[in-house]
């Protein structure tokens, strides 16, 4: 029983980190393509005013 229940809990604690770990990798990427984004405009609009 107590065996049983330990090994529910490692796996739904192993899910929540993977699923976190997601979720952080994806908000990483969005910043990055924030970022980038931010830089292209940037230099469109430098470009344009010269």
């Amino acid at each position: 029983m107590l065996r049983t229940k330990l090994c529910q809990w490692a796996m739904q604690a192993t899910i929540t980190i993977r699923r976190k770990r997601r979720e952080d990798d994806g908000a990483r990427k969005l910043e990055e393509h924030e970022r980038r984004v931010e830089e292209y405009l940037d230099s469109v609009i430098e470009g344009g005013q010269s």
